[in-house]
């Protein structure tokens, strides 16, 4: 690795990129803090959708590719659990 740029993703559904996760086939998952969503990136950068959204006040965000779950923290001190279809 030398540093050199791979991509960039903008969207203005994904407001504050908080945190973010690599599932188990290569896509970005990243919080978006104010934007109370969750987007997903491809490995290239080049597509970006939302995944989720209405969340209240994410936080942190964690994909386990054994068991293909995603779990996401709030700032309030809870967790959901999603399982990836």
């Amino acid at each position: 690795m030398n540093g050199d740029l791979t991509w960039q993703f903008q969207d203005p559904k994904l407001q504050t990129p908080r945190d973010l996760t690599v599932d188990d086939t290569g896509f970005v998952l990243v919080i978006g803090e104010t934007s109370n969503n969750v987007f997903a990136i491809s490995p290239d950068g080049q597509i970006g959708r939302e995944v989720l959204n209405n969340l209240d006040k994410p936080y942190a965000i964690d994909f386990d590719k054994t068991s293909k779950l995603m779990v996401i923290t709030k700032i309030t001190g809870s967790a959901n659990v999603y399982q990836k279809m």
